[in-house]
């Protein structure tokens, strides 16, 4: 990214912190010229000094796995409560209907809830719990669409297959440990997690 920026810049281009230096890229977000000493290179692209300082700060892998236990639980208890009804209705004489409905309807409004933050702010309920939010890699606002499919549906799709589902939801999950610290579910859909102490 940094050698086609720069074989693009006009000619005699000079950094905008050290103007006696030949600029090396273009700050992807302000546009200011960046020799190579001021230039920082993230997920792809190239910022100067000024604006890589402003660049949102990714969140941990242990605040994630926290986020994630608690958006399942908040799905699959009400969920299993009424699949379980369901399972031990004769059991529960008369019980199993009301515990079905609230579970089904508690597994609605949850995922409704999620829905509605994934759209306005990025964030499941774990996540904004969390202080946390989903950004593209470039900290610009990630679509609900991009958010929805792309991360969460696209592995979802991958998980069902048979042996090969497992191996990625591992490998997916281990990634996280890596030099970026996103999952592979991040970098199918280019986005990170960052902090959001706005909540």
């Amino acid at each position: 990214m940094t050698e086609v920026l720069a074989n693009s810049l006009p000619e005699g281009a000079r950094c905008a912190a050290h103007p006696e230096t030949l600029a090396g890229s273009l700050c992807a977000r302000c546009g200011s010229y960046a020799c190579q000493a001021c230039s920082h290179e993230v997920a792809g692209q190239s910022f100067c000094g000024a604006c890589v300082s402003t660049l949102p700060v990714k969140s941990t892998p242990g605040r994630r796995l926290g986020a994630a236990i608690i958006d399942s639980i908040l799905v699959t208890v009400p969920m299993y409560t009424a699949a379980m009804a369901a399972v031990l209705s004769e059991e529960l004489g008369g019980l199993e209907v009301v515990l079905m409905v609230v579970g089904g309807l508690t597994t609605v409004a949850v995922l409704g809830l999620n829905l509605r933050g994934v759209h306005t702010r990025g964030q499941s309920i774990g996540k904004r719990l969390m202080k946390m939010k989903v950004v593209r890699a470039d900290g610009s606002r990630a679509s609900t669409p991009r958010i929805i499919f792309a991360r969460n549906g696209v592995p979802m799709l991958i998980g069902v297959v048979p042996i090969l589902g497992g191996f990625f939801g591992l490998v997916d999950s281990l990634w996280i440990f890596g030099n970026e610290t996103r999952c592979v579910h991040d970098l199918i859909a280019d986005t990170i997690v960052v902090e959001a102490p706005e909540g």
